[in-house]
């Protein structure tokens, strides 16, 4: 089951930022929050997303946007 429709804004941000290959250092700075904030939104992501890895979620986002 996917849920990748349930995750908000932010979420799907954050996920093209992995997708791009950024940092959390760098999608920190992207949104204005600290790099432990950061690192909490992708953990969050990445179980959302029910993955292991950035690479998986990365994965997931380049698979569910392209369908859009």
């Amino acid at each position: 089951m996917s849920y990748w429709w349930t995750c908000g804004f932010r979420l799907r941000t954050g996920a093209a930022f992995v997708a791009e290959g950024k940092t959390n250092k760098e999608i920190a700075a992207a949104f204005g929050v600290s790099e432990k904030t950061a690192r909490n939104q992708v953990s969050h992501l990445m179980e959302k997303l029910e993955v292991e890895r950035r690479a998986q979620a990365a994965a997931y986002y380049v698979r569910f946007t392209d369908r859009a």
